[in-house]
Formats: C-alpha cells, sequence, structure tokens
C-alpha cells in the first residue's frame, strides 16, 4: 500500500473517531444541556456528511423503520400550510423534528461494533448518575421559589417541593428516568456477571429514589405496571424485590401513596384539568382529521376549545397525552405514521436475535422447511439402525456360504479325483502292452504248458487282487479326505459362530460401557452444578473485581434491545397523561434510543 493510502486510511478513522466523539457528547448533553447537545449533533452531522464524501463507496445504512419516519415528517411538514401562525409552526418544525431526524440519523450511520454500543451505554448512565445527583441535592438542600408552580396546594397541602433536576419540569424529569431505570432493568436481567447487575440495581435504586421525589404520578405508574408484569413473567424475585422496596418508601414518604392513588380520582386540579384538555383535544381533531391544526400550534387553537377555564389568560401549550396531541397537531394519517414507527420500535426490540440466540431460531427454521419436503431422519438414529441391522445380514450371510464348500477345498477335491482316474488308466495301458509285447506267430505259443498257462492265471489273478486292493485303498483314502473337509467345514462354522458371538457380546459390552459413561457424565454434571452453586453463594470480594465489565456482546445487546423496549413501554403508558414529546430533550432521547434499537441488530461484531 502506498504512502498516500496509508495516509487517507488514517485520516478515515481519524474523522471516525471525531464523530463518536461528537455522538457520545451529543448523549451526554441531551438530559444535561439541549443547546450544548444541539452544537454536538450539528458538529456530529458535519462530521458524518464529510465522511461520506471521503469515502465514495460507503452507503447510507438503511434502518427498520425509515419509511413511516419519511411519511412522518413529510406529513408534519405540510401540516404547516394549515397552521394559524406558519412561520411560528415552521420555526417550531425544524427546531424539533430536525433535531429528532438528525439525531436517528447520526446514531444510526455511526455506532457500527460492540465497543461503539458500549461506549454509548456508558456515557449515557454517567449523564443519568449526574442528573439524578443533582436531583437529589435538590431534595436535600432545597431549590428556588419556582418550583411552587408545580406543586398544587389545595388538593396536596402537606407537598411543599418537586425535584426536577437540569429537565425543568418535574414530569419530564420523572420520564427520563423511567426510560433509564427501563433499560438499566434490561441489561440487568441480560448480564451474566454479578459486578454488572450489582451496578445496575445500585443505579435503578438511585433513580427509583428520585423518581418518588418528582412526585410524577403517571410516570410511577408506568414505572411500577412495567416492572410488575415483567417481574410476574420473567423474575418473580425481582418482582419481590421491588414490592419490599416499594413499601419502604411509602413508610418513608406517605404522601407518595396519597398522591398516586388521587390520579384515579378527579379531586384535584391537575386530573380535572387533563380530563378537560382532553374534551377539547379531541373536538380539534374532529374538526382537523387530515393534517390537523398545524404543527406547534395547539397553544394558538385550544383558545377555541375552551370548554374549563373559559378566557382564563394561562397557556396551554399541549393535551396532557402524545396520542391525541399528534392527532390534533398533524392529523390522523401522521400520527398513524409516528405510531407505526414507535410501536414498531418497541416490537422490534422486544423480538430481536443476537448471536447463538439467532443461529437457532435460523436452524430451527431451516429444518422447518426440509421437514416440508422430506422426512428427516437424524444421522444418529441412521448409525444405530445400522449397528443393529448388521450383525444380522452378516450372520445370514454367513449361514448361506456355509451351505457351499470352500473354494479351496472344491479345487483340491478336484485334483484328487483326477489323479485317480489318471492312475486308473495308466494302469490299463501297461497290462495291453504286456499283453501286445508277447509273439503272435511263434511256436513256443502253442507249447505252453498247463503248468504255465495256470501260473499265468495265478498271477493274473493275484494282479486283480492288488489292483482291487489298491482301489479299496483310494477309496478309503478318498473317503478320509471327505470326512477331512466335512470336518474342516464344520470347524470353520463353528469359528465363525464364536466370533459372531464374540462380536455381539463385545456390542452388549461396549453398550453397557456407554451407558455407564452417560451415567458418570450426568452425576459428574450434577455434582458440578452443585459445587458451582454453592460457589455463587460464596460472594468473593476479590472475584466480584476482577468479574469483567460489560465485555460479553451478545448479553450486552440483548439487555440494551429489552431496556429500550421497557423503555418505549413507559413513554407509552405515561403518555396517555402526559405529551413527553413535545419536549426537545426528551424527543431526542426518544429517538436516540430508536435509532440505537434499529442499528443493535445489524451489529455482527
Amino acid at each position: 500500500m502506498s504512502i498516500v493510502k496509508l495516509r487517507q486510511e488514517k485520516n478515515k478513522q481519524t474523522l471516525k473517531k471525531y464523530i463518536l466523539y461528537a455522538l457520545l457528547a451529543e448523549v451526554f448533553f441531551i438530559p444535561l444541556s439541549p443547546t450544548l447537545a444541539t452544537i454536538a449533533l450539528l458538529i456530529g452531522i458535519i462530521l458524518t456528511g464529510w465522511r461520506f464524501y471521503m469515502h465514495r463507496l460507503l452507503k447510507v445504512t438503511p434502518l427498520q423503520f425509515d419509511t413511516p419516519i419519511i411519511i412522518f415528517i413529510a406529513i408534519s411538514a405540510l401540516s404547516i400550510f394549515v397552521s394559524p401562525d406558519k412561520f411560528f409552526s415552521f420555526y417550531n418544525f425544524y427546531n424539533l423534528v430536525g433535531v429528532y431526524a438528525l439525531t436517528y440519523f447520526l446514531i444510526g450511520q455511526n455506532i457500527e461494533t460492540s465497543k461503539d454500543l458500549k461506549l454509548t451505554m456508558g456515557v449515557l448512565f454517567a449523564a443519568f448518575i449526574v442528573s439524578v445527583l443533582y436531583g437529589y441535592w435538590q431534595a436535600i438542600f432545597g431549590i428556588s421559589a419556582s418550583d411552587v408552580k408545580w406543586v398544587d396546594g389545595d388538593a396536596f397541602p402537606e407537598l411543599k417541593r418537586r425535584i426536577f433536576s437540569t429537565w425543568e419540569n418535574p414530569n419530564i424529569f420523572a420520564g427520563f428516568l423511567d426510560m433509564c431505570i427501563a433499560l438499566l432493568l434490561g441489561i440487568y436481567a441480560k448480564s451474566k456477571y454479578n459486578k454488572e447487575k450489582t451496578v445496575c440495581a445500585i443505579l435503578m435504586i438511585l433513580g427509583a429514589g428520585a423518581l418518588i421525589y418528582t412526585y410524577a404520578r403517571g410516570a410511577m405508574l408506568a414505572l411500577i405496571a412495567v416492572v410488575a408484569v415483567y417481574g410476574f413473567l420473567k423474575d418473580k424475585k425481582l418482582l419481590v424485590i421491588c414490592v419490599i422496596l416499594g413499601v419502604a418508601a411509602l413508610a418513608v414518604n406517605p404522601i407518595m401513596l396519597e398522591r398516586v392513588t388521587s390520579v384515579f380520582a378527579a379531586a384535584d386540579t391537575s386530573s380535572e384539568m387533563r380530563l378537560a384538555f382532553w374534551e377539547a383535544t379531541i373536538a380539534m381533531i374532529e374538526d382537523h382529521p387530515l393534517l390537523g391544526i398545524g404543527w406547534g400550534a395547539y397553544f394558538m387553537v385550544y383558545p377555541e376549545y375552551d370548554f374549563y377555564m373559559q378566557g382564563e389568560k394561562i397557556l396551554i401549550v399541549h393535551a396532557h397525552n402524545i396520542y391525541l396531541n399528534y392527532a390534533a397537531e398533524i392529523g390522523v394519517l401522521g400520527t398513524l405514521a409516528f405510531f407505526w414507527y414507535f410501536f414498531g420500535t418497541m416490537n422490534l426490540a422486544f423480538t430481536a436475535k443476537f448471536g447463538e440466540e439467532k443461529n437457532i431460531v435460523e436452524n430451527e427454521v431451516k429444518l422447518e422447511k426440509s421437514a416440508e419436503d422430506e422426512k428427516i431422519i437424524p444421522v444418529d438414529e441412521v448409525s444405530l439402525q445400522e449397528e443393529i441391522e448388521e450383525p444380522v445380514v452378516n450372520k445370514e450371510k454367513s449361514e448361506d456360504e456355509g451351505a457351499e464348500k470352500p473354494a479351496d477345498e472344491v479345487e483340491t477335491f478336484d485334483l484328487i479325483e483326477k489323479d485317480e482316474e489318471t492312475l486308473d488308466e495308466q494302469a490299463a495301458e501297461e497290462i495291453a502292452e504286456k499283453v501286445a509285447e508277447k509273439p503272435e506267430n511263434t511256436a513256443t505259443a502253442e507249447t505252453v504248458t498247463e503248468d504255465e498257462q495256470k501260473n499265468i492265471e495265478e498271477k493274473e489273478e493275484s494282479g486283480e487282487k492288488e489292483e482291487d486292493a489298491e482301489a479299496i485303498e483310494q477309496e478309503e483314502e478318498k473317503s478320509g479326505k471327505a470326512e477331512a473337509s466335512e470336518d474342516a467345514k464344520n470347524r470353520k462354522e463353528a469359528a465363525e459362530e464364536a466370533v459372531h458371538n464374540e462380536t455381539v457380546a463385545k456390542e452388549i459390552v461396549d453398550g453397557a460401557a456407554k451407558a455407564i459413561e452417560i451415567e458418570n457424565i450426568v452425576e459428574t454434571a450434577e455434582e458440578i452444578a452443585v459445587s458451582k452453586e454453592a460457589e455463587e453463594k460464596k460472594f468473593s470480594f476479590s472475584e466480584f473485581l476482577k468479574e469483567p465489565f460489560f465485555e460479553d456482546r451478545e448479553s450486552l445487546q440483548r439487555g440494551v434491545s429489552l431496556g429500550i423496549g421497557l423503555a418505549f413501554v413507559t413513554v407509552a403508558l405515561n403518555g396517555l397523561t402526559d405529551d413527553l414529546l413535545f419536549n426537545i430533550p426528551t424527543s431526542m432521547f426518544l429517538w436516540m434510543l430508536s435509532a440505537i434499537a434499529a442499528k443493535n441488530v445489524k451489529i455482527e461484531k
């Protein structure tokens, strides 16, 4: 690689590092300073644009819910044209929606590895700690007199103070705490190490304590519902712990119980006003169903639908309900697009698969698909079937082959028979030659005496007897060989039977040995599990400190995904009584989480 290319590569890596710094700066300042968070966002967007310019082959990564987001942005822009104050709606639109979209783009295009994800979560929780500690400082050392506007003195005379930390509103601060606690709960549930669980538990307790001092009823009920349902379905121990902590909190602060239960009645002015706002908002939606009243124009249109305060000079900027507020400002279609993205992200976070879990699901799908075409026989069953059938087949073959003579024995007997026939023919030829050698026309033939004739006959007779003896001897020899062959055959069959029996016995012994081995393995595994459980019960501080911290990529991804899903549930529940998303930091935080959820499923390394 040339020096020029090395420099280019180094510049690209440096640029990527600066983009990550800008991204982390935005994440850190979202709960602390919206202005600084916006500045960091703009720097990150400029650097990201420069990165795409330098990487000519680099393409924008499509995310899961780009389509509903584009529809939501387009309809929100169109709603500006029906607003009573088009200039203000345009100003409010590019400040809010522009920040949402750019945050989604910056996070979605630049979180590429598990390390990026871990850094983002670390910075987020660092900002969470700062915000919570400042909230405790307000509760302990007091805050300015302006906090009185968040207190209903007539309904709750004993309630003198509600903390809001850096969020300027206790309800908005409570919504942020809900999302962070839910995110921590997801990571806690999926973590494999005690150190991670301990840190998450401590942060959740700190956040819950701050949440109590906000006295935000909707946020507390939303979090209680999420923890109760999750604990009941997944971790009853967690549910018990939360109940104990909740009872302890109510015992320390009895005003909290009165505050929470009041949400179900219209006894206080806050609940009564919300009901009036909802009635007015429904009327707005009925009159402007297509494009709504215009982005951010709620406070301008509300006086026309004021059925409660009747002209009093009180500024009502939102409907205290995210579902009704969006439907009123951008119409029904824009609202459906937003909640397509919102609830789609929630579902994606709950159903995402990672690592081994993802591979198992993919393999199950492949097996189910293959099973539709043909019957699948497991390899183990096929091997077992072959092992069972093979000895039987071999036995049948050996029995069939035992009925016939072995090839070497057949050839031996054929040679013996051929030799005997050859010897008989040779003896006959010798006799014929001897007879032929006698003189035919001599006088001696005529003068043969009777004694000589008798001697000849005796010799011939003795010769025949010798020949008979030889024949008998050959016959006996042949019979002996046949018996030897039969005996050899019997011995061979007995040997084969012994080999077969030995094979069967060996298989039985091997099977028993395997069964014993499996039993030993099971017993060993049980012993290990028992010892491991005993070791887990014994707390070792040194071992606790040695445990890794968010080093397991898959557990981190699963935890973040579950936590984001739970965070979206808290927003969905809390949004029934508060429109948190009219606030810039809250919306930036929500869109940041949705981008992380969409990009989290794409991280493979």
